[in-house]
């Protein structure tokens, strides 16, 4: 049973490290994007909003799949709730990101 735990926390600490690191990544292509929207420069970009909604889809979709009582087992449900945060910010910042010319701003994030 505890080589089982000791599985199971190696999968989850690889995954939620994984989901952190994307969370990392998406958030200073979200700060590249508004600062260049602050300057005019953006332009009109809605294959690449599509595709961070998606991003921002996904990493929710594998933190749902992670069960709170396997969260538990490996001691890991405060990473979940950090990772959640993190992955919140992401979304927050998408929809703040508003598009040129008055389209207003992304919608749709899961």
């Amino acid at each position: 049973m505890a080589v089982v735990v000791v599985l199971k926390h190696v999968r989850l600490t690889r995954a939620l490290q994984a989901i952190e690191m994307a969370a990392v990544s998406l958030d200073g292509e979200l700060a590249a994007l508004h600062a260049a929207g602050q300057v005019g420069l953006l332009g009109n970009h809605a294959e690449e909003a599509t595709l961070l909604r998606t991003y921002v889809r996904t990493l929710r979709v594998l933190l749902q799949a992670m069960t709170p009582d396997e969260l538990d087992e490996a001691g890991l449900s405060e990473r979940h709730g950090l990772a959640e945060a993190a992955v919140g910010r992401c979304a927050a910042a998408l929809r703040a990101l508003e598009l040129p010319a008055g389209s207003g701003p992304l919608s749709g994030i899961a």
